[in-house]
């Protein structure tokens, strides 16, 4: 009766090893796909920016807001995407290096989104500049670009009360004063 015992312990702790091994490679193969997916994604983006940076560098604004996505189209006329970028060239000028500071994607079978955040340096200064973007046809597209830099201040200060504003408006959100650019 022992030897029956003992034939389906080592049976069993063959069957656990099989099973563990098996899990094992499992979840090796899904991290891998995962790392794959994640990195693939994040090559995707960042020559969706690299290619925005390049056009904004070049002071082509006509052919960087063909490359954004609907989203900001609906709240930006070409004439004020042409304003906004131009004001941050004169005040920054080129980009001259950046280094990634945060990615961020999340894809689903309808769309992504993905933030992904640089730090930078500039002709005339440092800074940081975030993108987000989406995807819904499988073509990521810029909805949006922030640039935070303490070069900045000059065009986001108001000239009458000092009250310095979160982006880049025609009118001081605090006395109404038309904004310097």
């Amino acid at each position: 009766m022992a030897d029956d015992n003992t034939g389906r312990s080592s049976s069993g702790v063959r069957w656990l090893f099989i099973g563990g091994t098996g899990l094992f490679v499992l979840v090796l193969l899904c991290g891998g796909g995962l790392y794959w997916f994640y990195t693939s994604s994040q090559a995707e983006v960042e020559q969706v920016v690299n290619a925005f940076q390049t056009q904004l560098d070049a002071e082509n604004y006509a052919a960087a807001y063909q490359a954004i996505g609907p989203e900001w189209k609906l709240i930006n006329s070409q004439a004020d995407f042409t304003e906004l970028e131009s004001t941050i060239f004169s005040q920054l000028g080129k980009l001259q290096s950046k280094t990634m500071f945060s990615f961020n994607v999340n894809e689903a079978t309808s769309g992504g989104t993905a933030y992904i955040i640089y730090n930078c340096t500039f002709e005339k200064g440092q800074g940081q500049v975030k993108y987000s973007l989406t995807s819904s046809t499988g073509t990521w597209r810029i909805v949006g670009h922030h640039v935070e830099s303490p070069a900045m201040i000059k065009v986001l200060a108001c000239p009458s009360c000092g009250e310095v504003m979160s982006d880049l408006v025609k009118f001081c959100s605090e006395c109404g004063t038309k904004m310097n650019r």
